[in-house]
């Protein structure tokens, strides 16, 4: 029986992972079995052209998709991973890089990261400047050995939880049961739930494999059964994980392989087929505004026009020629064409020396009438980053930020908006 809170069935690692970075993906064939409506998509700086590709397939071919983003945050060749110090201007050109595609993210994805070291407090400041940034869902798997160390404020930020733990279910795992009651204990905003079933052989053994692996896809159904939360099925793996270590779906399934296993290939299809068939809840996603027209007090040079803060490419951002005087503030301003709903305002400093500034971000529904949504007067340096987040989202079309006090000319290497 396919329980009915299951509304999505995909897998992880669609790519040609004997790669690394990986070079193809198989978003078609997986497409041809006609069982899936999401798909894991990794976040690749190092092969961006894959990753947006997987974006551009799925938006045209109307799948959801699981933006996985640890390399975005974390250096993966070390363990624990090593949490970039820069990692809010690295997300913010990811993002930048992908915000085209907002509409087909279900939600960005995070394998493990408590095992790969975040620390609470580092950890939901992430997760929060992701949500308020996009208004996407942020998905985690956590290893089971770490679900009971978990501490409830993990799950401030996140949305949708799994637990990874394989080749232990071919029976029923009242362990299993027990995580995910754990889990769903501290997680109590509504997050919804994931399994993630083993679909994989470490070796071409189908004497043991041949078995294993559908009575323990039975058990997951069941596992959702008992835990109406479980809203999806994202399978361990499609590809292959190199050198050959990891033989997932793409191999099992075909039956011109040594490790095709029949019975599992029809319990995924005849799954995925009923699930997929069913409405899936509706998320609406906020994005990274970019103003009509952006226009300032002073520019010290056409290089350093104001149009140019407001670009995620991370240049040279826009410089006034002047510091302001008393009475008489530096200012840059954008009109954003119609009225957004405004969910977050991020500016990152261009300034030296270090010194106290005094800055009054202002929004409005029409140029004349700009009201306040935040000062902030402190000491502050180049690089150092200024984030406003609302509670819920503000109307608006025109911003400013006034500069009253700074030791140099006013400078902003990046402004960023999100909003819908």
């Amino acid at each position: 029986m396919i329980p009915n809170n299951l509304r999505y069935f995909g897998y992880y690692y669609p790519v040609d992972i004997q790669n690394e970075p990986p070079t193809t993906h198989y978003l078609s064939e997986i497409d041809a079995l006609g069982n899936s409506n999401i798909t894991y998509v990794p976040y690749l700086d190092v092969n961006l052209p894959l990753t947006v590709s997987m974006l551009a397939w799925a938006q045209t071919n109307g799948y959801k998709v699981i933006l996985e983003v640890n390399r975005v945050f974390e250096l993966l060749t070390v363990s624990p991973s090593e949490i970039y110090t820069d990692w809010e201007t690295r997300w913010f050109t990811a993002w930048g890089n992908v915000q085209a595609y907002s509409g087909v993210i279900y939600a960005f994805y995070f394998d493990e990261p408590m095992l790969h070291g975040y620390s609470v407090n580092h950890w939901r400041t992430i997760t929060q400047r992701i949500k308020t940034d996009t208004g996407a869902r942020v998905m985690i798997t956590e290893a089971f050995t770490l679900v009971d160390a978990t501490p409830q404020a993990y799950y401030d930020f996140v949305d949708d939880l799994g637990i990874d733990w394989y080749f232990a279910h071919g029976v029923d795992n009242a362990e299993m049961h027990r995580l995910y009651e754990v889990m769903e204990s501290k997680a109590t905003a509504g997050q919804r739930f994931w399994v993630i079933p083993e679909t994989y052989m470490q070796t071409m053994d189908l004497a043991w494999y041949g078995d294993y692996l559908p009575a323990a896809f039975d058990f997951y159904m069941r596992l959702a059964t008992y835990h109406p939360r479980i809203v999806g099925v994202l399978n361990f793996l499609y590809g292959r994980v190199p050198p050959g270590t990891y033989y997932g779906a793409r191999d099992i399934f075909d039956a011109q392989s040594p490790g095709y296993i029949p019975a599992l290939k029809q319990k995924h299809l005849d799954a995925g087929a009923a699930i997929i068939a069913r409405d899936a809840p509706q998320d609406t996603n906020y994005g990274i505004l970019a103003p009509v027209s952006v226009s300032a007090s002073h520019s010290y040079s056409a290089a350093f026009s104001p149009d140019k803060a407001f670009l995620l490419l991370l240049t040279d951002g826009w410089c006034s020629d002047r510091a302001p005087v008393a009475g008489t503030p530096e200012w840059i301003s954008a009109d954003f064409g119609s009225v957004r709903q405004i969910k977050s305002i991020y500016l990152l400093v261009d300034q030296f020396p270090t010194g106290a500034t005094q800055h009054a971000v202002k929004l409005g529904l029409l140029p004349g009438e700009m009201m306040t949504a935040k000062r902030f007067a402190q000491s502050t340096k180049s690089g150092d980053i200024l984030n406003i987040i609302f509670e819920q989202p503000v109307p608006a079309r025109y911003l400013s930020v006034e500069t009253a006090l700074s030791p140099s000319w006013v400078a902003w290497k990046l402004i960023a908006v999100s909003g819908v």
